[in-house]
């Protein structure tokens, strides 16, 4: 008989815990002085003319977050941490953190703090459901047509169609006209079936 190993967090509670650790770890709290300013903006000014200040507690991030980073906190691998998900007593509090995480990769990206490919490598990579898209359009020629029959073949393909393609494939596709059928064959084609 096959035996796992035991559990590396033997509870809800100690998994999150650390998780909220590993999160907390990341910052810091940072005293900053924040100008002083009057109910309609005015900046208020000391009796020698330098502006007034408070002192704010800020958190600041003093490292990156990423699941690799949440794994070794955790005192593990990125794949055990992942294979934890699978458990149903684990999902929801990995998911929260991997959610975290995601946005934390997303945010970082659209607000310029993180590279862009970089963001979207660990996108593509780290997260179901990111897909980098490649839109290809198809030209057809086909030759010895009338101008009202490649109006008519214009407008057939003109029609939406979403198709898959490997963008490093080229695509070449050219018809005769012998090859088109004529409207009386595309009406006995239609009335045969």
């Amino acid at each position: 008989m096959k035996r796992s190993r035991p559990l590396k967090f033997q509870s809800l509670e100690e998994l999150d815990k650390k998780i909220q650790d590993y999160f907390n770890s990341c910052f810091e709290d940072k005293w900053f002085d924040v100008e002083k300013r009057s109910k309609k903006g005015k900046l208020l000014l000391d009796k020698n003319g330098k502006p007034k200040t408070t002192p704010i507690l800020k958190k600041v991030q003093i490292k990156p977050i990423s699941i690799t980073g949440l794994a070794v906190a955790l005192n593990t691998s990125r794949q055990t941490l992942l294979n934890y998900e699978e458990k149903e007593i684990y999902f929801d509090t990995i998911k929260k953190a991997k959610d975290f995480i995601e946005n934390y990769v997303e945010d970082g990206m659209l607000s310029g703090k993180i590279p862009v490919a970089g963001a979207i490598f660990n996108l593509l990579n780290n997260w179901g459901g990111w897909v980098n898209r490649t839109e290809t359009k198809q030209e057809h020629t086909i030759k010895g047509l009338s101008e009202e029959d490649k109006n008519k073949l214009d407008k057939l393909f003109m029609q939406d169609e979403t198709k898959t393609i490997n963008p490093d494939e080229e695509i070449k596709e050219e018809t005769t006209a012998e090859e088109i059928p004529s409207e009386g064959q595309q009406q006995e084609g239609q009335q045969s079936e």
